[in-house]
């Protein structure tokens, strides 16, 4: 009996994952009900809640072929695969200037969901955005699902929730608003002038919240790898050393290479690397997104860094969206396909 109920606890424990939003672990009295099976308890060795997360991670275990820096022609040869994918070969005209693909799910790009917020600023009610009353923010919201929309496999994009947009309206431009996206929803604020660039970073985070616990699980694979390469340690950069707003003074990055988004000078840690610590949300797909609707960007990508591009696609294209050369997929992605 004992086994026969561990295979159930093991289910409900890969369910939880794949079904909740991510990193949302279930309530203690579940988690101690899990932990009473045999095999769930001997995985998590300091105590039950550990569990849960070791019991994804046997299930789900690190390629042991995985290389986070590749060598260069491993590097050429997945640059040269990559190109050949419509939704790349997409990025690269500009995914955002050219029509809608066939088969895509046109919600985002046609009818984003987008909210006014008073700022500091102003005294305006929070009211529903409309065209005629901010027509650059929300043509960059357009412009940036647009492209998205033309990126995103049909089949993974229809499943995906519409991102809601809160745009904070400022009385000029020089007002510091920093777009954020709410941990664990899909609510994005943005400035009135950002640009289609930011509008995509934001919403780069909101897909990886959303899907499964192994996007984030490779995005994080991937990071630690390449910080783990550069003797990392536990010594991290500063991303704004000096920075008179204390908690921007405070934000670092893993020493990991990122040759797509570079660090802005020598010292410094790329952004694209940034550290949140604990379960939280990385950069990696942010700012591979806020790349990939324009077309200088995702040329970068593809040759600068096409093994961040190659995972990124792997979870917006459906499981066979990267499929090519398998001894190259082996070493490029932290887990296997």
């Amino acid at each position: 009996m004992a086994p026969f109920l561990d295979r159930i606890a093991r289910q409900l424990v890969l369910d939880w994952y794949q079904q909740s939003a991510l990193r949302v672990r279930p309530s203690d009295d579940i988690v101690t009900l899990f932990h009473r099976f045999a095999t769930l308890a001997g995985l998590g060795a300091t105590g039950p809640q550990d569990a849960i997360g070791a019991a994804y991670l046997a299930a789900h275990p690190q390629s042991p072929t995985f290389q986070p820096v590749l060598p260069q022609k491993v590097k050429e040869a997945l640059t040269e695969g990559l190109g050949l994918l419509e939704s790349v070969r997409t990025a690269l005209q500009g995914a955002g200037a050219v029509s809608l693909r066939n088969g895509v799910d046109a919600r985002w790009s046609t009818n984003p969901l987008v909210e006014a917020a008073a700022s500091e600023l102003d005294d305006e009610k929070t009211s529903l955005v409309t065209e005629k009353a901010l027509p650059a923010t929300v043509k960059n919201i357009k412009a940036a699902l647009h492209a998205l929309t033309n990126i995103v496999d049909p089949g993974a994009h229809a499943g995906l929730p519409r991102p809601r947009f809160t745009v904070v309206k400022a009385a000029g431009r020089d007002q510091n608003i920093r777009a954020y996206t709410e941990a664990g929803g899909v609510n994005v604020s943005i400035g009135q002038f950002d640009g289609a660039d930011v509008v995509a970073h934001e919403v780069g985070h909101v897909l990886e919240t959303v899907l499964p616990l192994g996007c984030w699980l490779d995005l994080m694979r991937l990071l630690k790898g390449r910080h783990a390469v550069a003797g990392g340690g536990d010594t991290l950069l500063p991303l704004h050393p000096g920075a008179a707003d204390a908690k921007l003074a405070k934000e670092c990055a893993y020493r990991s290479v990122m040759p797509a988004y570079p660090a802005r000078s020598g010292g410094l840690g790329s952004y694209a690397a940034r550290v949140y610590g604990g379960n939280s949300p990385t950069e990696v797909m942010s700012t591979a997104f806020e790349m990939l609707v324009v077309p200088k960007g995702a040329k970068a990508l593809l040759f600068d860094d096409p093994q961040v591009l190659a995972i990124v696609l792997r979870w917006l294209t459906g499981p066979g969206g990267v499929a090519g050369n398998a001894q190259l997929l082996t070493v490029a992605l932290p887990t296997a396909v």
